[in-house]
């Protein structure tokens, strides 16, 4: 189903992206100019599947959902289990909590993901479209998905089979900062790291 997601809050907040732990550091390169998001744009990419309502309630609980990557969903909340409820932007090469993925999207991040064994230079250029707008991009491997690479926000989602594919880069302009998901403005930095999202969520699941 597809649908024009409405025109999008000009500017984002200019924060630091990465966190630590198993967060690449320099490796996304110089980064590429910025551009206003523009999400009703966005979702006239050819390849772009939307989703006209995507559900936004705050559980501390394991959740399963319909995609993969999920385009958005009930989530993590703010702060729970004593951790930030979503995840600093940033490149991480091991696979992401879905929950904390998700509420970072609904501050506006895109997420680019890959295939895990994708050869390292091709994770690179993925990586390299993080330059549109660090502070609201997310790059991970994620199993299962399927397309070689993605490209997800908060109700739209498309896949390819380069990391070369212009839409891809298309996308992340459109989309990242913007106001398609519920709190835009809100920030993806300051968020938590993936260890302690997973050690938060492994805490409920085993209670």
């Amino acid at each position: 189903m597809r649908l024009l997601i409405p025109a999008v809050l000009s500017g984002a907040l200019l924060l630091t992206g990465c966190s630590a732990g198993t967060a690449i550091e320099g490796a996304q390169g110089p980064g590429l100019a910025k551009s206003a998001p523009d999400p009703a744009a966005g979702a006239r990419i050819e390849g772009v599947q939307t989703f006209p309502y995507v559900t936004p309630d705050h559980q501390a609980k394991d959740y399963a959902y319909p995609q993969k990557p999920p385009v958005g969903g009930d989530h993590w909340p703010p702060s729970a289990g004593g951790v930030t409820g979503w995840l600093a932007c940033g490149r991480y090469d091991r696979e992401v909590p879905d929950e904390f993925a998700v509420h970072s999207m609904e501050h506006g991040a895109v997420w680019l993901t890959y295939r895990p064994g994708t050869p390292a230079e091709q994770v690179a250029v993925l990586a390299e479209l993080a330059g549109v707008q660090r502070d609201y991009v997310l790059v991970t491997p994620y199993a299962g998905q399927p397309g070689a690479f993605g490209a997800t926000t908060w109700g739209a989602q498309l896949f390819v089979e380069s990391p070369d594919d212009p839409r891809l880069e298309q996308f992340v302009r459109a989309f990242a900062g913007g106001d398609q998901g519920r709190e835009p403005g809100a920030p993806c930095a300051g968020g938590t790291s993936p260890e302690d999202a997973q050690a938060a969520l492994d805490a409920v699941s085993s209670s």
